[in-house]
């Protein structure tokens, strides 16, 4: 164009926006397929939640990894759809947030109870064999005297003719909760520590019995009788 003195216009620059680059054609595809497998897996980890909560570490692991997968597909779906300047999809909103609850409300909570509970226990000091030696002698001297006294009582029954006319009875019987000695009609013959067993045999004819007492912890107890003598404790 020439301009009133002669010269020639310099041609105008016209500023040029470069278009975006267009999505690959599977692109979509994949993101759509993200958003369907977030909700899936987040579904999944929202029904392991409710049938299976607080269980042990191998359900904690199980509930992690579809809330886990479910929300990073579902974060992936949701960035490209920013991207792409297009409506995030339902499906992968659905997924990140229930994901997301079933990690916080059971997956973690799981994970550190197990943890917690494991260091309490290697923390707690095992029971030393001193004690569990003075526990053992404990319950022997207890089974012991509970056999003396059983015993006396077995003489004191059979001399009142409760039973049969000068006899010891035929069986005992413990108490529902296992911590008496008890004669068939009811009559305590000694407590026992919870857990005891019990051996007792008569004579036919009722004029000797023997009885033998075994704690829950191993220790023993024995006894013997005849109508006449008094009762001794055996080894």
């Amino acid at each position: 164009m020439t301009t009133p003195d002669g010269g020639t216009d310099a041609p105008s620059e016209t500023a040029v926006t470069p278009a975006p680059t267009p999505p690959g054609p599977l692109e979509p595809t994949r993101v759509r397929l993200a958003a369907v497998l977030s909700m899936l897996l987040g579904a999944l980890a929202g029904l392991q939640l409710v049938t299976n909560p607080f269980r042990d570490v191998s359900t904690a692991i199980l509930l992690a990894l579809p809330g886990i997968a479910a929300v990073a597909l579902g974060v992936y779906a949701r960035r490209w759809e920013r991207r792409a300047r297009r409506t995030t999809s339902p499906m992968a909103i659905a997924g990140i947030w229930i994901g997301a609850i079933a990690l916080v409300l059971g997956a973690v909570p799981t994970l550190a109870i197990t943890v917690l509970a494991e260091r309490l226990d290697v923390g707690s000091a095992p029971e030393s064999p001193r004690a569990s030696a003075l526990a053992v002698v404990s319950e022997e001297r207890e089974l012991e005297d509970a056999a003396a006294l059983a015993a006396g009582r077995l003489r004191s029954y059979a001399d009142s003719g409760l039973g049969s006319a000068a006899a010891f009875p035929a069986e005992l019987a413990v108490s529902t909760d296992e911590d008496l000695l008890l004669t068939l009609d009811g009559a305590e013959l000694a407590e026992l520590p919870r857990g005891t067993r019990v051996y007792y045999a008569a004579v036919v004819d009722g004029t000797h019995f023997e009885l033998a007492l075994t704690g829950p912890l191993g220790a023993h107890a024995r006894v013997t009788g005849d109508l006449g003598t008094t009762p001794t404790p055996s080894g």
